[in-house]
């Protein structure tokens, strides 16, 4: 998925986010203007920084939807107050 930022598996063993910390997520509506979320794993994505505008998932309705992104939520460390 080269536009949310995976490009090649991580090593056995290798953390991809610090403990404690949620990843990046962008937010996007299908077609039906349900609401999905992605996690984006770069800032260089393409998803993250505006250049793709789209991303698919797989519904539970067992069908691939095209959703827009709206909306970008950053990493944060849920450990601190």
């Amino acid at each position: 998925m080269p536009e949310r930022g995976w490009v090649t598996p991580a090593l056995p063993g290798t953390y991809v986010y610090p403990r404690g910390w949620t990843p990046r997520r962008v937010v996007g509506l299908d077609d039906r203007g349900k609401v999905y979320e992605a996690v984006v794993a770069t800032t260089a994505a393409p998803l993250w920084t505006g250049a793709s505008t789209t991303f698919t998932i797989n519904a539970t309705d067992e069908l691939s939807h095209t959703c827009t992104v709206f909306k970008r939520r950053a990493e944060r460390n849920k450990l601190k107050p």
